[in-house]
């Protein structure tokens, strides 16, 4: 019984790789029925559901925990049923509750089994798809973490280096490889303050990922696998007078998840621009008018988010990670010497975000945020200080529960 998820695809490309696997392992099987049951409760919320979903959550951790004492990984395929029963819980808990932050502890241990195992995640279909992922969240967590992402390093980095326009394959890869850089980049500024020497590190970086622009391939994509709608959806309508309408939610999670790593770049220069004079290596102008322009791409991105995955809203849930993030644009846009129109924009887009997050995130019964708490995530998210608040999202020791620890 699949309680109407009649596309699995929208859980991620990773979910193809169920199917062929269910009997291969007690922990994979019962971390199916977990999901199963997780989503029947999250659709339908009743106290029978919600019971069921706890005896079949109990009987999944433990049989994931007997896996992971047992298991050496002596093959890639015992290795890749063990990533895919760790996939499957972190999935359940999105149903059952993104506001307790107990899915933090789920993308920690993949990242920390694909990078440390001796088989190498990447070395395995189901590392590669469960990557695909998880990194956005896993540089979000290291970044509050105040860590370097696990997987910033040569074996994961795929540089992009093709002189015609690549697969989509490729294209989405060379996105990651920038992206999982940001956390490394973070560090550097937030270094800078006492040592000096990390500035002049912060800028290289910072100069390399600027200039390891994926834009081409990108207009490539958005040309031919999007088109341009006049937005319908009254949500987004008074804001967004055009939309793009993507081809696949494959194509809308990789042109989003380049627009936040854009976003998040021109952030940290900027931040970068107050803290030292090495910055004036970059135009900054031209730095703020690519936040903005990128900022709106994600505004034409939301009717989308909305129209899609009904009854499971994934689409949704995706443009909220990263609507938090452009809220940032449009709060340095506020904070400029701007024009007061401009001002005024700014100001109602950051409210428009808010709106849009929190009316997600009721689909997903989570706790609603704050425009307080989103702009302190914005300036942590591009090298200021982490708030309290954040740091209790992706402490383990602070989220962890009796039952959670059976994986840690």
């Amino acid at each position: 019984m699949t309680y109407g998820m009649d596309n699995p695809q929208n859980f991620g490309t990773w979910m193809d790789l169920i199917p062929s696997r269910v009997g291969s392992s007690a922990a994979l099987d019962l971390g199916v029925i977990y999901v199963l049951d997780s989503f029947k409760s999250h659709l339908y919320a009743n106290v029978t559901n919600e019971k069921r979903t706890c005896v079949s959550s109990t009987r999944a951790l433990h049989s994931l925990r007997r896996a992971v004492k047992a298991c050496e990984w002596p093959s890639s395929e015992a290795f890749s049923d063990l990533l895919l029963s760790v996939r499957l819980h972190l999935s359940a808990e999105t149903f059952r509750g993104l506001g307790t932050y107990t899915f933090v502890l789920h993308v920690l241990e993949l990242s920390k089994m694909m990078t440390h195992s001796r088989l190498g995640g990447s070395d395995t279909e189901a590392g590669r798809k469960i990557l695909e992922s998880i990194y956005y969240e896993e540089v979000v967590i290291s970044t509050l973490r105040g860590e370097y992402s696990k997987f910033d390093d040569a074996s994961w980095l795929v540089p992009l280096s093709e002189p015609h326009a690549p697969s989509f394959q490729l294209v989405s890869m060379a996105v990651m490889a920038n992206f999982i850089q940001i956390p490394r980049l973070v560090d550097f500024i937030r270094l800078s303050h006492t040592r000096p020497a990390k500035a002049t590190e912060a800028v290289s970086l910072a100069k390399r990922l600027y200039q390891n622009n994926c834009q081409p391939w990108m207009d490539h994509i958005l040309q031919e696998e999007t088109k341009v709608i006049l937005t319908s959806c009254v949500r987004v309508l008074p804001f967004v007078q055009e939309s793009y309408h993507f081809k696949s939610v494959h194509v809308f999670e990789l042109v989003t998840r380049y627009f936040a790593s854009r976003i998040l770049l021109c952030g940290i220069i900027q931040t970068l621009s107050t803290i030292t004079p090495l910055a004036s290596v970059f135009d900054i102008s031209s730095v703020e008018s690519e936040d903005l322009e990128v900022a709106k791409g994600v505004a034409m991105s939301v009717e989308y988010a909305l129209n899609s995955d009904k009854p499971l809203p994934f689409a949704a849930l995706h443009i909220v990670k990263i609507l938090k993030i452009t809220f940032g644009a449009w709060q340095r846009l506020e904070k400029r010497q701007a024009r007061n129109e401009e001002r005024e924009f700014a100001c109602c887009m950051k409210n428009w975000c808010l709106e849009v997050t929190n009316h997600i995130l009721k689909m997903w019964n989570c706790p609603l945020e704050t425009k307080n708490q989103l702009e302190l995530l914005a300036g942590a998210m591009v090298g200021n200080a982490v708030p309290s608040f954040l740091v209790r999202r992706v402490d383990p020791s602070l989220i962890l529960t009796s039952q959670d620890s059976a994986i840690l």
